[in-house]
């Protein structure tokens, strides 16, 4: 029957599986290839309820195992046709998770958003087209001035850290950070101490699944 698969991590005696999850289904551990695999299997096609509100289930689902190991976790839905698909995708790929679960297992990823406090469309001249060169003037200093705060936070935090990855535009960038698991308060704190410019914004979130860092290069 179709199996939906949450999240893979390694095995453990002490992880507690949540009871259910997506449609109501029981959620399922399977020990495969040296780990653990979690999914739900329904006869019918996923999802049945509304897919917002089976979306938030999954990522309950997702939550309640990370708080007590590190996981690798799938989109919503992935979605194998039969149990016996889903068994060869967890050996078929068993040796690259397992790497990757070995190297994340203590820590987390956190993520910090920078943002200019007045998005470029909401400025007070905007009324006023600017030129070709006034556009790309005023882009390359709204990069400057994300990138700096970037690597100002980067730097001022480098003890913690133990990977940084970022993606962005002229908007605002997305900073992933690679820390312990232990140290996510104090993390917090001293991310707090640190002033940026004042047109710009740094809010975090997580701590999440080391996604971003599945893969080492």
């Amino acid at each position: 029957m179709p199996t939906l698969i949450y999240c893979v991590a390694e095995i453990s005696l002490n992880i507690r599986t949540p009871r259910t999850g997506v449609d109501g289904m029981a959620v399922e551990s399977i020990e495969q290839s040296g780990l653990r695999w979690f999914v739900s299997q329904n006869p019918h096609t996923f999802p049945v309820g509304s897919v917002r509100e089976e979306a938030l289930i999954f990522y309950r689902v997702l939550d309640e195992i990370f708080q007590q190991t590190a996981i690798i976790p799938f989109r919503f839905p992935t979605i194998f046709s039969s149990e016996q698909e889903a068994l060869a995708h967890f050996a078929d790929h068993a040796e690259e998770y397992s790497s990757a679960l070995i190297r994340l297992r203590n820590v987390v990823q956190m993520e910090i958003r920078i943002s200019f406090r007045v998005p470029s469309s909401a400025r007070s001249d905007s009324q006023t087209k600017p030129t070709g060169a006034e556009y790309l003037r005023n882009l390359h200093s709204r990069n400057a001035a994300l990138e700096a705060a970037a690597n100002q936070l980067r730097d001022s935090n480098a003890t913690f850290t133990k990977g940084w990855r970022q993606t962005g535009s002229a908007e605002s960038i997305r900073c992933f950070v690679l820390i312990d698991r232990s140290i996510i308060d104090k993390f917090r704190i001293e991310l707090q101490a640190v002033t940026i410019q004042p047109e710009l914004i740094a809010r975090l979130s997580g701590p999440w699944p080391a996604s971003q860092f599945l893969k080492e290069s």
